[in-house]
């Protein structure tokens, strides 16, 4: 009777070899696919990193420029108006200088609303007036 068994015990001892191998690979296989997936997963999280790192710079290039832009806008109107008072002032300014050298005589006016209130605003600035270019009152 042994001898009869020995070709069985010889075939299940192949098959339980087999079928440890092969568990052995699935395994194998398995920890692979797993470690290949975390690979993937990890590059793919990288890439998103970087476009995100990437978006956010652009958004700040594009905040600081915007915000260059804006305000050399507002310094330019700024300086626009603030260039025309000057002018203004300047001219109006000529224009006292040239009556202070004048010979004839200075008429301060218009009178356009109550003497009180043209009075209050006139008076201070013909005497700031004849005292800053010495003008004979």
């Amino acid at each position: 009777m042994r001898s009869r068994n020995l070709p069985l015990a010889a075939r299940n001892l192949a098959l339980v070899l087999w079928n440890r191998l092969r568990k052995a690979s699935r395994r194998s296989t398995q920890q692979s696919r797993r470690g290949l997936k975390h690979a993937r997963e990890a590059a793919k999280h990288a890439r998103a990193q970087v476009k995100a790192g990437r978006e956010r710079v652009r958004d700040e290039a594009v905040t600081a420029y915007g915000g260059t832009v804006k305000g050399s806008r507002a310094l330019s109107r700024t300086w626009q108006r603030a260039w025309g008072q000057v002018a203004l002032e300047q001219s109006v300014r000529a224009e006292l200088r040239r009556a202070a050298r004048g010979t004839a005589p200075i008429v301060v006016g218009p009178w356009l609303s109550e003497v009180g209130y043209e009075a209050l605003y006139w008076v201070p600035f013909v005497r700031w007036f004849a005292g800053h270019y010495r003008v004979d009152p």
